[in-house]
């Protein structure tokens, strides 16, 4: 199949495609600061360079478009013309690696679609906060044998700094100010319960 474009009008539309603060990108980026995340764009030090890293939680966003990243991609290969097929196949392939590679150093990764933010912007704005507030709770855990000994390295040394209570310490509940425990009930004070 040849191109009806000439080269160098293929190469000024080629050139019009963005890799980078694309219009998906920009939609979700604004729907989560006006739900006071914040977040980096494009960290270079990151595998694959996601759109969205939450640093603190841990967690690596990329915002991919339909077309370049083959979105069901075995249903539409067919009609494309091998360059485009190795190109794009070459991307997915790539992006598998750098989803191995960040969950390897620990990091939580969510891929948003270009129609799945057409589609519902909320449930994948849903996604990624879910993501990032959980991430507060969980440590994550790198998977390779040298983080795992620095990872039981690092946790033994917490614990042994951790300050321990006296041994006759016992934890007594408290309870808000005019409130009073009985034995059976717990009541508001001047109440009967």
């Amino acid at each position: 199949m040849s191109d009806n474009l000439t080269p160098e009008q293929r190469s000024y539309m080629m050139s019009r495609v963005r890799s980078k603060h694309t219009k998906p990108e920009l939609i979700v980026r604004r729907a989560l600061f006006a739900r006071g995340l914040r977040f980096r764009l494009h960290d270079r030090a990151l595998p694959g360079r996601p759109d969205l890293v939450f640093p603190r939680a841990r967690v690596a966003v990329f915002i991919d478009g339909d077309f370049w990243h083959g979105w069901r991609f075995p249903l539409w290969s067919h009609k494309l013309a091998p360059y485009w097929r190795s190109k794009i196949t070459r991307n997915r392939q790539r992006d598998v690696s750098n989803f191995r590679r960040l969950r390897r150093l620990g990091w939580h990764v969510i891929r948003v679609w270009e129609h799945q933010i057409e589609g519902s912007l909320d449930a994948c704005l849903a996604r990624i906060v879910v993501a990032v507030s959980h991430a507060r709770y969980l440590v994550a855990r790198p998977r390779s044998e040298r983080s795992r000994r620095e990872w039981a390295r690092v946790q033994t040394t917490t614990r042994k700094n951790r300050a321990e209570p006296p041994p006759n310490f016992a934890l007594q509940p408290t309870l808000p100010r005019g409130y009073s425990s009985s034995s059976a009930t717990i009541s508001r004070a001047g109440q009967r319960g």
